[in-house]
């Protein structure tokens, strides 16, 4: 028998199994115990396991963002503060539901059946079977904000299990489906059934209960833009390609445009943030070797096709000037004006983020779209 340090309860090998399965999906930890979890879960280790990830997602809150004093919007009054300080966030809560158990203890059971050495062996039957799982393991409506960051951090720390990538992007897809945060991390624009449009789902994360959770995560999420920007890059099918670049601006431009009509553009600093990361760290060379690189793996048939594929990833540097258009806006506000507070927030940020780098993502821009101007 082994003994855990959560909690005292003397547990199994294979319920250690699962309590590591946690682990993996809260904290990135890699797998030290393997054995067959039991068909059932007794209630005090259930206990457990809901005590480990609630302390670990609020744990991941707090060191992500929730210790940074920062400025936002409560009210339509700038407020500095961070997630635990009295007060700042009173409706603030984290919600585990149903899904949030199911996607821990359906993968500990069937995680096996999922791995890459299992699907490997049998071929493509096998692949089709695990996505019919994953509809399983992955609740969609019903979620809540615990469930939401579970995802997320799932998604972020499913290298981990040892998946195929047909089977992995299917489970992140569905996941997104779930969790309107991971979609935004993520930068999928597909909608789940209980929303109307992309809008819809981001909003989600902007109410009472929820945006707390937003606030902590510019890290996250800038990291997660740019990698799914140099992923999209690296594809070597056209179609991949086009309609990765058309997902990514569609799920950018949407959450920008969600964030000015809420007049919640205080948190616009991640999108400023990785606007100016893709003229530092993505897109470093000079513009016409970059619409070059862009298309290193593809072979356009003709001019029309290049430039559009081009114009695709253009977009997508675009979100920049947008983000300085909304600042030249703002920038208008006087004391006593309704967007006043958030235009003091806003210019700052740009000040420093964005505007070092508005010329050189405008020719970026130029010279990728091969735009006038």
């Amino acid at each position: 028998m082994t003994e855990t340090t959560s909690a005292r309860v003397r547990v199994s090998p294979g319920e250690a199994h699962a309590l590591e399965i946690l682990d993996v999906l809260c904290r990135g930890r890699g797998l030290r115990v393997r054995a067959k979890p039991p068909l059932e879960l007794r209630p005090e280790v259930v206990e457990v396991g809901a005590q480990r990830m609630a302390v670990s997602c609020l744990r991941y809150l707090r060191d992500a963002g929730g210790r940074e004093e920062r400025t936002v919007l409560r009210g339509a009054r700038r407020r500095a503060g961070r997630l635990w300080d009295p007060g700042f966030a009173p409706e603030f809560r984290l919600r585990f539901t149903e899904a949030s158990y199911r996607l821990w203890w359906e993968l500990a059971q069937r995680l096996d059946g999922l791995s890459r050495q299992s699907l490997a062996r049998v071929g493509e039957r096998a692949t089709r079977e695990a996505r019919r799982v994953i509809r399983r393991v992955v609740q969609v409506p019903g979620t809540d904000t615990g469930d939401w960051l579970l995802y997320t951090l799932t998604w972020r720390h499913l290298s981990i299990l040892q998946m195929m990538p047909e089977v992995r992007d299917e489970l992140s897809r569905r996941m997104a489906l779930g969790s309107p945060l991971l979609a935004l991390a993520s930068l999928q624009s597909a909608v789940p059934p209980d929303c109307a449009d992309l809008s819809s789902s981001f909003g989600r994360l902007l109410t009472p209960g929820a945006v707390r959770m937003l606030e902590c995560l510019d890290d996250l999420l800038v990291e997660s833009w740019t990698g799914e920007v140099i992923n999209a890059l690296r594809l070597s099918k056209t179609e991949e390609f086009t309609a990765r670049f058309d997902a990514i601006a569609e799920a950018l431009e949407t959450y920008l445009e969600l964030l000015e009509r809420a007049r919640r553009l205080d948190l616009a600093r991640a999108l400023m943030r990785f606007a100016a990361g893709l003229a530092t760290e993505v897109f470093t060379g000079e513009p016409d070797n970059e619409r070059r690189r862009a298309l290193i793996h593809h072979s356009p048939r003709s001019i029309a096709e290049r430039d559009a594929l081009l114009e695709r990833v253009a977009r997508v540097v675009a979100v920049g000037e947008r983000l300085l258009e909304r600042r030249d806006e703002l920038a208008d506000e006087r004391y006593g004006d309704d967007r006043y507070e958030e235009a003091r927030i806003v210019l700052g940020d740009a000040e420093r983020l964005l505007v070092p780098q508005a010329d050189r993502l405008t020719a970026l821009r130029v010279g990728l779209s091969g735009a006038l101007r």
